[in-house]
């Protein structure tokens, strides 16, 4: 990844506001839900972006690749939903977590993360059919390139348990 996406995806991730710390507590955060929503679309545009320009395609594998990509993502959506809310919960719970909470939010982060591993396996078959193999391997090492960032900033962002 060069330079240049990396600084388009952290300006993105930098102005989500998703119930992250900003004073090392993340129930201070200021972001709404509307300010999570506006800004998780314009990260998804930012990575689509990103991806069209680091990954080239045929106009054929163009064709095939974008609605199972456009699937893909409408899938890890659904994912990232539930992580929004685990951190949303944290936020809310950050002054007062009880050991139960806390052992509740670990099971459903390991949950959450168990789903994003099924569903990047799930869909290397799909991708296959429609891009030759290394353009497959190209598209995954994009998407773990992105996915370190945004979880980067998440890890910097948000406090440890007290």
């Amino acid at each position: 990844m060069n330079r240049r996406m990396a600084i388009v995806v952290l300006m993105a991730l930098g102005a989500s506001g998703t119930a992250r710390a900003q004073n090392a507590n993340p129930a201070q955060s200021t972001g709404t839900g509307s300010d999570i929503e506006v800004a998780r679309a314009q990260l998804a545009a930012d990575r689509k972006a990103i991806v069209a320009q680091n990954l080239p395609l045929t106009d054929q594998e163009s064709a095939a690749f974008w609605p199972v990509y456009d699937d893909y993502r409408a899938q890890m959506k659904k994912i990232n939903d539930r992580k929004v809310a685990l951190i949303k919960s944290y936020a809310g719970s950050y002054n007062s977590l009880t050991d139960q909470q806390a052992l509740d939010m670990l099971k459903e982060s390991q949950d959450i993360n168990k789903s994003e591993l099924d569903l990047k396996s799930n869909y290397v078959d799909k991708f296959k059919k429609v891009l030759p193999p290394k353009k497959v391997a190209r598209y995954y090492q994009i998407e773990s390139k992105l996915d370190a960032i945004v979880n980067y900033g998440l890890a910097r962002d948000i406090p440890l348990a007290q």
